[in-house]
């Protein structure tokens, strides 16, 4: 590769370079550049003039569009104003007998159907004094709702510590009912289930309990059996004639 003086600083630089790396001179011959220019500023001509000649033809049939546009709107528009005038010319009221017909109707019955149906219509008067009128709850029925929503909170029961046979079963077993209402309780039933050490039941008893007084609780013995490890128990039913009502 030959190292040729630069023609414009004669900074010696490569013979296939196309500019200086010191002064930036290009190291073409000046008619290329020339011709270059020239090709530049006649295809910048052309490009210039065929824009505008795009720019005239889409601008006339923008306008021509527009043109066939309106008439079609204002075509249409005048179709419906002469079929609205059309309308309004056959459908048009008859001023010269008009009155009269109304007038005649009203004297030959309709009248009297407008006044003997506001003679049928009730007096809303006598209608709202006849109406029962709905007590609020008194104090005694709000308590009994509340015995009847929260009834597990007002009525418990307990077992005792019961115990269980050398070779199996329960003895010694006692439930309470406990009443913490103001009302008394007329009878209950308790349903003592009995299970077996792998939780199988073996047995279910019941316990019968008589009248148990307002805030009061009433403790019954439950029968033994000859199996069984522990033992389940539930209320099964309550008799409470005041919360009946």
């Amino acid at each position: 590769m030959a190292l040729l003086p630069c023609k414009n600083c004669g900074h010696k630089i490569s013979e296939f370079a196309e500019f200086c790396p010191k002064c930036k001179v290009s190291t073409k011959p000046e008619e290329t550049a020339i011709v270059v220019k020239e090709d530049k500023v006649e295809d910048s001509k052309q490009s210039c003039i065929e824009p505008s000649k795009a720019t005239l033809v889409n601008s006339s049939k923008k306008k021509n569009r527009a043109i066939i546009l309106w008439s079609v709107l204002g075509a249409v528009a005048l179709i419906f104003v002469l079929y609205g005038l059309d309308v309004a010319l056959n459908s048009g009221y008859d001023t010269s007998g008009n009155t009269n017909s109304i007038s005649n109707d009203y004297e030959n019955g309709l009248g009297d159907e407008v006044d003997s149906y506001s003679r049928s219509q009730p007096n809303n008067q006598n209608d709202r004094t006849s109406k029962p009128v709905v007590q609020a709850p008194s104090e005694e029925d709000i308590r009994r709702e509340m015995y009847r929503e929260n009834l597990g909170a007002y009525v418990t029961l307990e077992v005792n510590n019961y115990g269980q046979k050398v070779l199996g079963g329960i003895k010694n077993l006692e439930v309470t009912i406990t009443n913490n209402m103001e009302y008394s309780i007329n009878s209950a039933i308790v349903q003592i289930d009995y299970y077996k050490m792998n939780d199988k039941l073996y047995t279910t008893k019941y316990v019968q309990f008589g009248s148990i007084s307002a805030n009061h609780r009433l403790t019954k013995s439950a029968p033994e059996t000859e199996w069984g490890a522990y033992v389940r128990c539930s209320i099964k039913s309550l008799d409470i004639p005041e919360l009946n009502q």
